[in-house]
């Protein structure tokens, strides 16, 4: 019983998971992150699709449909990232259940046996003196007694025997192997996670160009050409896949449009656009008004 236990816990949930995980690394590794670096907007894209002084009407509605198509485009690429981190996280999670639970697990098992099989041990070897000192004359002991007794003895040897070289084979050499091995799995997983957590902040990155883009468009043609830093222009510094980067500049142009303007419907206009920043990435507070 103990052995099929041991072995049942070692194949189900050991034996069979690597393989399967090692493939799911894969399938999560940086294949599926080029393939979606591929549908990310470039900075350059998006500096063309939004620079712009066409401020008609019709050409500023036509510019908040680009701005929400680009975003949606942007926005599905963060959620497939990070639907790529989760299942590398449960991955992860898998193998630590594997060398925090499983493994312990067998190995209880097998220092509950230790004693069994001491005890054991000695039970066989005193079997066969306590046969030989029964005399033959002794009433209600028959041949077929001992002989009886003698056999379920060597039954007993042979399963000693079985649990010693269990608990030799998985101590030794088993549990060290798959513990190497799970240490060899988590290597990559860590690194992908690692990528695939970069990436993530990149694409948010993008997007925060995207709104400090159409932001400055925005500004262009319901204030006229200042920029939040005062130079008509945005500092090409900010336009690079650094996050912490462009915070600054979101928060005070996103103020300024909101303290300048002077059109309710604008207002309205500028509230009411699901901005990067207060949908997909939380870097300011854009609860601001006019008066504030």
């Amino acid at each position: 019983m103990a052995t099929k236990l041991v072995t049942s816990l070692l194949t189900n949930q050991i034996d069979n998971r690597l393989p399967l995980i090692r493939t799911q690394i894969r399938d999560e590794g940086k294949k599926k992150l080029h393939k979606l670096r591929e549908k990310l907007p470039s900075v350059t894209d998006l500096k063309e699709q939004f620079s712009s002084s066409a401020c008609s009407l019709q050409s500023q509605k036509k510019m908040e449909k680009r701005y929400n198509n680009t975003k949606k485009i942007i926005e599905k690429i963060i959620n497939k990232a990070e639907k790529g981190k989760l299942k590398l996280d449960k991955l992860e999670e898998k193998l630590r259940k594997i060398l925090e639970i499983i493994i312990p697990k067998i190995e209880n098992i097998l220092n509950f046996l230790k004693p069994i099989i001491t005890a054991l041990r000695i039970l066989v070897r005193v079997i066969p003196l306590i046969l030989k000192s029964i005399p033959t004359s002794v009433p209600g002991v028959t041949g077929g007694m001992i002989i009886e007794v003698n056999e379920k003895r060597k039954k007993a040897v042979a399963k000693i025997a079985e649990w010693a070289n269990l608990i030799i084979t998985i101590n030794d050499f088993a549990i060290p192997s798959y513990r190497k091995k799970i240490s060899k799995i988590l290597s990559p997983i860590n690194k992908a996670l690692s990528l695939v957590n970069n990436f993530i902040e990149s694409i948010k990155a993008r997007l925060a160009v995207l709104d400090l883009l159409y932001l400055q468009y925005i500004q262009t043609c319901n204030i006229g050409d200042l920029s939040a830093s005062n130079s008509g222009n945005i500092n090409e510094n900010l336009l690079n896949p650094d996050l912490s980067n462009i915070i600054e500049e979101l928060q005070s142009l996103y103020g300024n449009l909101l303290n300048n303007v002077t059109d309710v419907k604008v207002i309205e206009r500028i509230e009411n656009t699901k901005f990067g920043f207060k949908t997909s990435y939380k870097v300011i507070n854009y609860n601001l008004n006019q008066n504030s």
